[in-house]
């Protein structure tokens, strides 16, 4: 049998914490707003590390952006490659785009976001969500709503994947409240009791402190307590 090794109580070397610097860096890298070539910027996230002063960083992702739709909402549309480029142009009957030198390729597109994103979102203004949706869909271009609020109550995703629970409100009615966005062995933690009346449980909860039922009547009695208030 081989020898066992005891494990070290030691947690080990702690390392370095990471300079504000280099996390701002990182996550202007992740959401594509700069690169360290003029490429796709996430090719180069292995060097990290390796990344020092004197590095030209420049947009590399065009067009990527929420536009305003023609009935009052907002979309999301994301073309970040030369075939997105030319399948969002054919799909929304632009030729001239696609045709253009200047938007060549998507660094062209990036360099040329100043004048070309407002281009694209008069173009989508002119459309009312669905139809954005329909077409860059059909085009498999990325897209996506920009929900409101109100909106969380019927999003597919949110309520497919039991992300909300009735609860019961004050004067009997009920409301559908967003459950805690965690898991715990794989198990969604569900609602255990609905929230509680005034006093509803202090009874309950000062009997397991220990309190005698007479000592919390007595402390009803003075005010300092509520118990059982309907």
């Amino acid at each position: 049998m081989s020898e066992q090794v005891p494990a070290s109580d030691s947690p080990g070397p702690v390392p370095d914490p990471v300079p504000p610097d280099v996390l701002d860096l990182a996550d202007r890298l992740w959401r594509g707003e700069i690169s360290t070539e003029r490429h796709h910027p996430v090719a180069h996230l292995g060097g990290l590390a390796e990344i020092t002063e004197g590095v030209a960083f420049v947009p590399s992702f065009a067009n990527v952006t929420a536009f305003d739709t023609e009935d009052g909402h907002q979309v999301f549309v994301a073309v970040t490659s030369d075939a997105q480029w030319e399948r969002f142009c054919r799909a929304f009957d632009r030729p001239e785009l696609l045709a253009d030198a200047r938007l060549r390729t998507n660094q062209d597109r990036a360099d040329a976001n100043p004048w070309l994103v407002p281009l694209l979102a008069d173009l989508l203004r002119g459309f009312a969500r669905d139809e954005v949706f329909a077409r860059c869909r059909q085009a498999a271009v990325p897209c996506a709503p920009v929900a409101r609020v109100e909106d969380l109550y019927a999003d597919p995703h949110i309520v497919g994947g039991g992300g909300l629970l009735e609860t019961l409100l004050p004067g009997g009615g009920t409301a559908s409240l967003p459950r805690l966005p965690v898991e715990l062995d794989r198990v969604k933690p569900g609602l255990r009791r609905q929230a509680p009346r005034l006093g509803e449980h202090t009874r309950e909860i000062l009997c397991a402190a220990g309190f005698a039922q007479d000592a919390i009547a007595t402390l009803a009695q003075r005010g300092l307590i509520a118990v059982d208030v309907e």
